[in-house]
């Protein structure tokens, strides 16, 4: 994603921050808490903040490089409206940040705790990364990549917004995750689907050990299944033209999604 000011609105935009947050969250914030990305008229580049161990913002708008980041410790940020890349930073814990609107990488990076991380909008990418565990995050707005992680459990996350891969992953656990919008990829370790009810787009289980569909009520498209997966879920699936499809839960995909979708005639 990309969000700049123009250079002359910038103070205006840092003072009605400021104002809107002290409203709503009963904090005092100042200008100097305040980091906002300028777009240069005579750059055809995108406006990016390069944020150094020296500064002390605690709301980012703008999407974030790193590369000048010399300290382990990510500390006093809260919130950042962009994207952040922490791949080859040396950022190993991050302590305050709860929010990233856009897309956030840890391919490849140092970092082993990201704190009080709750709401990723765009995607997260966990591939060959060092995070163990996702704590208290409870939202990611767009694709979710674990392949090649050491992520075992999902604890507390609620909703992939885009595509789950899960496919050459360690993730065992899908803890409170309900809903997956597009297609999801389970991976060898997956043996039930925990509390999971939706998967909007395909659902791959190929890979995967699982051994019933627990409370899974919705799959919107074909479901991919080994020869002795469709013997063993006969009763839950239909072929439909050569593909294969879940038998979906009428009621919950009137009442709950309150559309009309396909079904098995």
């Amino acid at each position: 994603m990309e969000f700049f000011v123009e250079p002359e609105k910038v103070e205006k935009f840092k003072d009605y921050i400021c104002n809107k947050l002290c409203k709503t969250t009963g904090m005092v914030y100042y200008p100097e808490d305040i980091c906002v990305a300028v777009k240069q008229s005579d750059s055809n580049e995108k406006a990016k903040i390069f944020l150094t161990e020296n500064d002390n913002y605690k709301y980012i708008f703008g999407n974030v490089n790193l590369s000048n980041y010399k300290n382990d410790i990510l500390k006093n940020v809260e919130f950042i409206y962009g994207d952040v890349d922490f791949e080859n930073t040396q950022i190993k814990y991050i302590r305050n940040l709860e929010t990233i609107v856009g897309s956030v990488s840890f391919e490849c990076s140092n970092v082993v705790d990201f704190g009080v991380l709750q709401t990723i909008g765009g995607d997260a990418i966990f591939q060959d990364c060092l995070i163990t565990e996702l704590k208290g995050l409870e939202r990611i707005g767009g694709n979710a990549v674990f392949s090649n992680s050491e992520i075992t459990d999902l604890n507390n996350l609620s909703c992939i917004g885009g595509n789950a891969y899960f496919n050459r992953s360690n993730v065992e656990n899908l803890g409170n995750l309900k809903l997956i919008s597009k297609d999801a990829y389970l991976g060898k370790n997956i043996t039930n689907l925990s509390a999971l009810e939706s998967v909007g787009g395909e659902l791959n289980i190929v890979e995967s050990k699982l051994k019933d569909f627990g409370n899974l009520k919705y799959v919107g498209e074909k479901v991919i299944l080994n020869d002795s997966q469709k013997i063993l879920f006969a009763k839950n699936i239909f072929n439909y033209r050569g593909n294969y499809y879940f038998r979906n839960d009428r009621k919950f995909v009137l009442e709950e999604m309150n559309q009309e979708e396909f079904f098995e005639e």
